[in-house]
């Protein structure tokens, strides 16, 4: 059964996204702040109040279609909570819950689909080629997708029954490598060289999506002659890197990884 968040937790949410949506404002206006009666005047002065008056989900959703961004990509680059901002859990994307959420369980199907359980936001998505259930406990969910023993090390790539796949078909010959659980610990993160104009913006929210934090949760250590970020993330330095290079943003020599 759905638990409605608390106020206090849908408030800290909400108030999470318009942060986000205010810094991406504060890096349009830069420092060279418009002046009073101009056009750039007019649109800051509308986004602002426009995010002051933001109180659901569905109104910042509003907001970044009007500004012409993704919705998803926002939601994933601030590694947004939605089901605790008030979104039913079985409305909150798919793709947002493989970026944010921890897998914990993957297995094969015949027919060469698979069964991959994540959690997110406090509950659990079992997504199969039938679609995603999504469940408050970890045990059920894992009986759902046809795990026997999720604390074992390997995962049986094999024929589970019809209530987590189909089963028409050979079984897939070569499964992944099996998915374990990611344990989250401190990295440093130093940017020799931070970009300037308006490719701050577009480095700066890879760089916290590819951490898969929120800004509030990294801790800017140094400012110069390098920044330096502190920040508890179970992201590899790989699937780091991979994530920067997947949104086109180059740290290639500028930016180090570094696990303490």
């Amino acid at each position: 059964m759905q638990t409605e968040p608390s106020m206090s937790s849908r408030q800290r949410a909400i108030d999470s996204m318009k942060r986000d949506l205010l810094a991406r404002v504060n890096e349009w206006v830069g420092t060279d702040y418009p002046s009073e009666g101009s056009e750039d005047f007019d649109a800051w002065k509308a986004k602002l109040a426009e995010i002051d008056h933001i109180e659901c989900v569905q109104d910042v959703v509003d907001y970044v279609e009007g500004e012409h961004f993704d919705v998803n990509s926002f939601f994933i680059e601030g590694n947004h909570e939605l089901i605790s901002a008030g979104i039913a859990a079985e409305e909150v994307p798919l793709a947002v819950v493989k970026e944010l959420g921890e897998q914990i369980a993957e297995r094969a199907c015949a027919g060469g689909s698979w069964v991959h359980t994540y959690h997110y936001d406090g509950k659990y998505f079992v997504a199969k080629k039938t679609g995603v259930e999504v469940f408050d406990d970890e045990g059920v969910a894992l009986k759902s997708a046809g795990e026997v023993d999720k604390n074992a090390d390997m995962l049986e790539a094999a024929t589970v029954g019809p209530a987590a796949c189909e089963s028409n078909g050979p079984r897939p010959a070569s499964p992944p490598a099996p998915n374990r659980r990611k344990r989250s610990r401190i990295v440093l993160i130093i940017v020799a060289e931070w970009p300037g104009g308006t490719m701050a913006i577009k480095f700066g929210s890879a760089l916290f999506g590819a951490l898969k934090a929120k800004k509030t949760d990294v801790t800017l250590v140094q400012m110069a002659p390098e920044r330096i970020f502190r920040v508890t993330t179970s992201v590899t330095e790989e699937q780091f890197r991979a994530s920067m290079r997947k949104q086109d943003v180059s740290c290639s020599g500028k930016v180090h990884f570094v696990d303490l």
